[in-house]
């Protein structure tokens, strides 16, 4: 997709679309599904360089996320054809690869899992490259990078701090979440998810409620709304992807992504220090472990 240069801020409604006159002095901001971020990028202000978040907590991004804990070289991250053929290899031999992911909730043909944190294992992906297909979560990945002057992360519950962390260490000083959302709807669990991003953003940075954009302040008090995780999970649990994840023998997934019930333990816990960090490789974006990326 062709890259988007964020607004230069110009307060002049004359020279300026009104949404960027809108957004020009905010340092955070959400969009709830990768439709409104699309609708919303062209208009982010330029003045610093930005640490955009994807999220799409049930799943892809908590699966993602596990898959890095384990130490493959990257993962790159596809919008799953319609017709379920995958593409070969784009770089490196064959049996460097594996394949995996899902199409609407389940497993894609000759993948090694498909999109649950519960079926990574520490010897799948170890020292190899990984193909994942996805669609909500491999949609705001597409988008988020076509973004200039950013470093785009993978974000889940499990690695809010270290992403925060990192993104403040690579020199960024605004915050963008993009969820996943429900085929271009928002849902309860990338709110709550995004917001205590933008809580531990404000924690760490010092700026205000008042430098959260309208989607970024509705996500803060998604996240206030559920200080507590068995109030959230019960939620959940009637919530639209859980429905859809209960007919496909897969609601145990929403306990796996809140409290790692099902979750290899070890691969739980590194989960927390995992960060994974878009880079260029051979002419093509992949997800790259902060830890690998540093030892190249």
């Amino acid at each position: 997709m062709e890259k988007i240069t964020l607004h230069e801020k110009d307060k002049s409604v004359l020279k300026a679309p009104a949404q960027a006159v809108a957004l020009g002095d905010f340092r955070a901001f959400f969009s709830a599904s990768p439709n409104a971020f699309e609708a919303k990028a062209p208009h982010l202000p330029c003045q610093d360089k930005v640490a955009i978040v994807v999220v799409d907590a049930l799943r892809a991004t908590t699966s993602w996320v596990a898959i890095g804990a384990t130490g493959p070289r990257g993962i790159l991250i596809k919008i799953k054809s319609k017709e379920g053929v995958g593409l070969p290899a784009p770089f490196a031999p064959d049996g460097e690869w594996v394949r995996a992911g899902e199409l609407h909730g389940r497993p894609i043909n000759g993948g090694v899992m498909g999109n649950s944190p519960t079926e990574v294992r520490s010897d799948m992906f170890g020292s190899r490259w990984v193909r994942f297909e996805s669609t909500n979560g491999a949609h705001a990945v597409e988008l988020a990078t076509t973004i200039e002057n950013a470093e785009v992360y993978i974000g889940c519950f499990q690695n809010i701090g270290s992403v925060v962390e990192a993104a403040i260490k690579d020199g960024c000083g605004s915050l963008v979440v993009v969820a996943g959302g429900f085929y271009g709807s928002a849902t309860i669990e990338d709110n709550v998810c995004a917001g205590r991003f933008f809580k531990e953003w404000i924690a760490r940075t010092g700026i205000s409620r008042q430098d959260l954009d309208d989607e970024a302040r509705i996500a803060l008090a998604s996240a206030e709304a559920f200080p507590d995780d068995r109030e959230l999970l019960a939620t959940l649990k009637g919530a639209q992807v859980a429905r859809l994840l209960r007919e496909v023998g897969r609601e145990s997934d929403v306990d796996a992504i809140i409290t790692g019930i099902g979750v290899d333990p070890d691969i739980w816990d590194r989960m927390h220090s995992t960060v994974l960090r878009y880079t260029a490789h051979e002419g093509l974006g992949v997800f790259v472990p902060v830890n690998q990326m540093e030892m190249a």
